[in-house]
Parts: C-alpha cells; sequence; structure tokens
C-alpha cells in the first residue's frame, strides 16, 4: 500500500558562488534530495504501521537517482522562503525568484547526493545569501510504502520547487563555499582543525574535517587535488646548524646526556641505559599514581550515592522523552481539526525541522486547503461562512497565515459544536428526556434506569 505526500526537504547552499556579467548569482552544486533515513511521526504517515509512534522512510538510491526524479528538478522555481502553496502556473510570477537547473547525481564525497545549480535573479534573495541565509528547503511530492512495522519506502520523487529558508536539518555536510579553493600548503594549526571539528554540527561534517586533517598530517595531497584543500600540520622546525668548528655542548636541562634531537647520534641513542630510562619514567609517574590512589580512596564511598544519581537521572530522561512534542500536539491538533472540516484531505507530511518556517509554512497551507476542501459540502460552508460571511476560495488564498490560523480553529470548533448539538437533539428526541405522566406533563429528568426500563419494554415488545 502507497501513500503519496508532499514533502519539505531540508539542506544547505554549498558555498560555491559565481556571479553573471549581468549580475545574477549562481549557487553551484545545492543538495536537492540524498539517500539514507528519514524519521516521521505516526499520524504524519497513517496509512503506514508505525514502531513506537514513528516511522523511518528509507530513500533508496534507485529512486533518488531515478531519470525521473532527476529531471522533475530541472527548471523548477527557486523561491525566497517556502510557500504557503505549490508554485505552478498561477502563482510563480509573484513567487519565483531564480530556477533550478543541471540536477545530477553527485561525485565522491556528494555520491549520495542529488545536486543541482541555482540561478538567482532577484538582487533581494542574492543579497540575503551573500549576508549568510544559505539553507535550502525543497518542495517535492513522494509516495511511502510500507517495508515493515515502523519502516517505509520513498518512491516517486518529483520536485516542484527549491526555497530559501531560514533554518533546514542539514549540517555542515553539504556546506557552500564562497571563497576561493584554499591555496596549497596553507598552514593550519592541530587546533585550528579540533575547534572545527568541534563546531560541526553532525558526524558527517566531523568526519569530513577530520579527513581533511589526516591527508595534511600524512601528506597525502592527491586526497585534495580536486578542490585545492591543502593543510600542513606544524610540528617544529629543524635545529640550526652549529658553527664550524664547535663541538656537541651539554644541555644544562639534560646533564646525563639522555635526551637527543633527531640530529643525534642513532649509535648513542641505541647506547643510552635502558634501566636508567625506566627509573625516570617510574619517578615521573610515580606523584600521578599516589594522586590517582587518593582520589579513588575519597570517591569510593560515594559511589552508592553517585549510582542511585545517576539511575534518577536516567528515569527523568526516560519522563522527558515520553513526554508530549509541542510541535507534535499541535500538529496533531491541526490534523483533527482538518478531519472536521474536509475528512477527504490527504494528511501532512515534511522534513523539515520541527518549529522551523519551513515547517510552519507547511502547517499553514494545510490548513489553508482544509479551509478550501471546506467550501465544498453544506455544513462546511455554513461554518466557514459564520467565521468569515460570504467567502470563495480565492478570498482564503490571499489571507496572510495568522488569518488562516485563526479562520482554521475557529470554523472546525463551530463545525464541531454543530455536529455535537444535533447529537444531542437526537438523543433528547429519542427519549425525551424526561419521564411523563398520562397527560404527557413533565414530571421529572429521565435516569438512567428510566432509560434502562424503556429500551428493555422496547425489546420485549419487540
Amino acid at each position: 500500500m502507497t501513500e503519496r505526500h508532499r514533502v519539505i526537504d531540508a539542506a544547505i547552499i554549498p558555498p560555491r558562488l559565481e556571479t553573471t556579467p549581468e549580475g545574477f548569482l549562481i549557487c553551484r552544486d545545492v543538495p536537492l534530495a540524498r539517500t539514507g533515513e528519514q524519521t516521521y511521526y505516526a499520524h504524519e504517515l497513517p496509512s503506514i504501521p508505525a514502531k513506537n509512534g514513528q516511522i523511518i522512510a528509507v530513500r533508496d538510491e534507485d529512486e533518488v537517482f531515478s531519470e525521473a526524479a532527476i529531471e522533475s528538478f530541472r527548471g523548477k522555481p527557486f523561491t525566497d522562503d517556502h510557500p504557503d502553496e505549490d508554485v505552478d502556473t498561477k502563482n510563480w510570477r509573484t513567487l519565483m525568484r531564480g530556477v533550478v537547473m543541471n540536477p545530477r547525481r553527485g561525485e565522491g564525497e556528494l555520491s549520495d547526493r542529488l545536486l543541482g545549480d541555482i540561478m538567482v535573479y532577484d538582487p533581494t534573495t542574492i543579497a540575503k545569501i551573500r549576508a549568510g541565509k544559505r539553507e535550502v528547503s525543497n518542495g517535492y511530492d513522494a509516495d511511502y510504502e510500507a517495508i515493515e512495522p515502523g519502516r517505509a519506502r520513498q518512491i516517486r520523487i518529483r520536485g516542484n520547487h527549491v526555497s530559501l529558508v531560514d533554518e533546514g536539518r542539514c549540517g555542515p555536510s553539504c556546506a557552500i563555499r564562497d571563497r576561493k579553493p584554499l591555496m596549497t600548503n596553507r598552514k593550519t594549526s592541530i587546533g585550528d582543525i579540533l575547534r572545527r571539528a568541534f563546531k560541526a554540527k553532525d558526524e558527517a561534517a566531523r568526519e569530513e574535517v577530520l579527513a581533511e586533517a589526516d591527508a595534511g598530517m600524512s601528506g597525502d595531497e592527491s586526497a585534495h587535488e580536486g578542490d585545492g584543500h591543502h593543510i600542513v600540520v606544524n610540528v617544529g622546525s629543524p635545529p640550526p646548524a652549529k658553527p664550524e668548528g664547535e663541538g656537541d655542548q651539554p644541555n644544562p636541562n639534560d646533564p646525563d646526556g639522555l635526551l637527543k634531537d633527531e640530529e643525534g647520534d642513532p649509535e648513542e641513542n641505541k647506547d643510552m641505559d635502558e634501566e636508567k630510562v625506566k627509573a625516570l619514567i617510574a619517578e615521573a609517574n610515580a606523584p600521578i599514581m599516589e594522586a590517582l590512589t587518593a582520589l579513588t580512596d575519597k570517591i569510593e564511598p560515594l559511589l552508592p550515592k553517585i549510582t542511585e544519581t545517576v539511575e534518577r537521572v536516567e528515569e527523568l530522561s526516560e519522563a522527558v522523552d515520553d513526554m508530549a512534542d509541542p510541535e507534535d500536539m499541535a500538529t496533531q491538533d491541526a490534523v483533527a481539526r482538518a478531519a472536521i472540516l474536509a475528512p477527504s484531505l490527504n494528511r501532512p507530511t515534511n522534513d523539515a525541522k520541527p518549529g522551523s518556517k519551513s515547517h510552519r509554512d507547511a502547517m499553514s497551507s494545510f490548513k489553508r486547503d482544509a479551509l478550501k476542501a471546506a467550501l465544498t459540502t453544506d455544513a462546511g460552508r455554513s461554518a466557514v461562512g459564520a467565521v468569515l460571511g460570504h467567502v470563495q476560495s480565492h478570498r482564503i488564498a490571499a489571507m496572510t497565515p495568522a488569518e488562516v490560523n485563526v479562520a482554521f480553529r475557529a470554523s472546525s470548533q463551530m463545525m464541531l459544536d454543530s455536529n455535537a448539538a444535533r447529537t444531542v437533539d437526537t438523543l433528547q428526541s429519542a427519549t425525551s428526556g424526561y419521564v411523563r405522566d398520562d397527560k404527557g406533563q413533565r414530571q421529572r429528568a429521565m435516569t438512567p434506569a428510566d432509560l434502562q426500563a424503556r429500551a428493555n419494554a422496547y425489546y420485549k415488545r419487540g
């Protein structure tokens, strides 16, 4: 069984920027989609069996890099912020800021990604990119088919647009290069490398930085021939040559002559007093071992309390994990209200980070669609009309997200109250709500026992 959804997938524009003679901006190697896994809440894919309230969707190479998926992104619009609706022939003039070009599979470290180049025409959007707004949200349709409880496969990916957004989910592994390739033999300290690795937002980015450092330390220049990135770790310079005729001078910090630099006599190094070296090492380690022993003696009485604290922290962590996510609760509330207004409307799903602008925009679009769908039924038209007056779809399309949210909640609540009122009226009509005398006059309110007696009499009569 498959289920089709609109997806909002976030990434970061790689920093490879070029400017055309006309002033247009070209962003090279922008991630459009990639293989791997994405996690969804159970309510986002209701037709797929969930596990622990979640579903992991798998993107296979055959799907991401199929000719149809790749070509579906060619020539698609580039927008500034995610639009409330799909980009189509009716709204492209107001939304389009650029165009997606040359969709293709990445190479090397980017071989798991579908890449594209983006030509940006709008000067305001160009300024935002140059100022650091680099994350993109890729809108596309996709189907899902169940593999097993908690796992599904994403298939038939079809692109609609790519948007510039404030917040996405992809880290430095998708980073943009708006600078020239690093000069060969650029001197990078170990501190620089560690700082970059520590600041990396995900494991892939850290591995990339550390691999770069490893290539530099091992002198493997071939690893970076393509982009000109080279790292040289300085571990010290060789000692200056001794003036001619000057013999070996005693080292005041090494009276026994145990310390030798790289230029020392290898034969002398071999003849070093091994026992003396071991004694020096043991002497240096003695204070450390004493300190460790003393520290162990102090910690040992505290171990039961530490263990108890750790167990308590684990219990609290599990309790926090079990708490409902506010974003998830808001999404579930929106889905439930949409089902009241328009039961046939498909539920939304998106890959945008919960709480991000892309996620909020996707939910706003879903609420707008629910209001429009409600106008196709008498009950829905009555509820929406009571809130907005005489309204048509084009007016709903022009409303701001805040107006949509208010109208959505008010209309769904009004329709819910109306449904409840009809249910109560039916019940009161069936039971009359009161026990009456022979003349039909009310005597008292009907109790559950009265209802049961009336039911028994009815079925006995039948």
